[in-house]
């Protein structure tokens, strides 16, 4: 697998969603009633609230930080690659993640961004962070939202520089 993407954070969200049926019937398979409901509910509010609501989120901020780039201001946002269990096989997924919010700075709204990156004056910078987890404990792990948790993207910085204007 490649350490690296060219895809953009939308077209990765819109696969992944495709998917929401398989990972609710992966993480609910083998349970019995109560149990079966609880799992598959808890994976429907992890494919609401998180995947959903982080790209929501994620739109948002784009708007607001284009926003905040034509009033003159500099801005570097850090962008975080989460992997549990460090292997390299986790570790390339994280460096991908982070890539495809790259690529969705540089591919956002028509290119937008684009010039504020060449000038410097957006910087994007990475970082991948990886946990030691222990063994996932069931066949089903690989589908468990609270573990789904632990491969994430997020921005968890952002320094803004005034104008010298």
């Amino acid at each position: 697998m490649s350490a690296t993407s060219n895809q953009d954070y939308f077209s990765t969200f819109i696969a992944f969603l495709n998917r929401q049926e398989y990972y609710i019937k992966g993480f609910s398979t083998g349970l019995k009633s109560n149990a079966k409901l609880t799992a598959m509910a808890s994976a429907e509010d992890f494919f609401e609230s998180d995947v959903r609501g982080g790209f929501y989120a994620l739109r948002y901020f784009s708007e607001v930080l284009y926003e905040i780039l034509t009033s003159g201001r500099s801005v570097t946002l850090t962008i975080r690659g989460f992997a549990a269990r460090g292997s390299a096989y986790n570790r390339n997924l994280a460096v991908r993640r982070v890539d495809s919010v790259i690529n969705h700075f540089r591919n956002f709204d028509g290119e937008i961004y684009r010039i504020f990156i060449a000038s410097g004056q957006l910087v994007l910078q990475s970082e991948i962070i990886t946990t030691p987890q222990g063994p996932y404990n069931s066949a089903n792990s690989m589908f468990d939202p609270k573990i789904m948790r632990e491969h994430r993207v997020e921005i968890t910085g952002m320094q803004i520089t005034s104008s010298n204007k």
